[in-house]
């Protein structure tokens, strides 16, 4: 027997060492193996949501017929994908066959990557048949507005213009008045005082001329 660093190999039995066990060569060296490498279990775990949510929409299809496509949080409580991005579910993007689609955007977070993972990719016989229809809304007859006639627009009618008539004057009632204008009266002067008449010269018999 030949114990190398606490390991003991047989040289005697010709056993081998496990690959996960250090061993020691034949010079007496010690080998480590290497660990195994780490399985991404994020794929798996991303299969496993989209065929729940798969189930979930069968079920879910039975009670709403016609109603809009699901989105993932009514289909799934977990509608987060292990990469942190929200399901996608369609009803129009998946192939034909198929009623919806969910899709993973996978580790780089981008619709229609390769890194996508697919309802349609991972069981096409679980939702298959046509694809989910959403039944139209019936619109009330009050709220339809009735058609309006088109506006007609009708010529309006211009009155005729009126004549312009024109008067003729005579000269004399086309000349202007003459403009009088009267002066304030001025203060005249006193008139003198009158003047007595002469008086006769009587003549006496005498002949002698005597005055009044």
């Amino acid at each position: 027997m030949v114990t190398v660093a606490g390991i003991r190999a047989s040289r005697d039995t010709g056993s081998q060492p496990s690959a996960s066990e250090s061993h020691a060569t034949a010079d007496g060296a010690v080998v480590t193996p290497s660990p195994p490498p780490l399985v991404d279990e994020r794929p798996a775990r991303a299969t496993t949501q989209i065929r729940d949510v798969l189930v979930a929409f069968s079920a879910w299809s039975a009670t709403h017929a016609g109603a809009p496509c699901p989105s993932g949080d009514e289909l799934s409580k977990d509608a987060v994908d292990p990469w942190g991005h929200r399901l996608v579910i369609t009803c129009t993007g998946q192939p034909e066959g198929q009623q919806i689609g969910v899709i993973s955007l996978g580790p780089d977070g981008q619709l229609r990557t390769t890194d996508d993972l697919t309802s349609w990719q991972l069981d096409a016989e679980l939702v298959g048949g046509a694809r989910w229809v959403t039944a139209p809304v019936a619109v009330p007859a009050a709220a339809v507005a009735a058609p309006t006639a088109p506006l007609i627009r009708r010529p309006v009618a211009k009155a005729p213009p009126k004549p312009i008539v024109v008067r003729e004057q005579s000269p004399a009632a086309a000349a202007p008045a003459p403009t009088v204008t009267i002066a304030p009266a001025l203060d005249a002067p006193a008139p003198p005082p009158p003047t007595p008449p002469p008086s006769t010269p009587l003549i006496g018999s005498d002949g002698v001329i005597r005055k009044r």
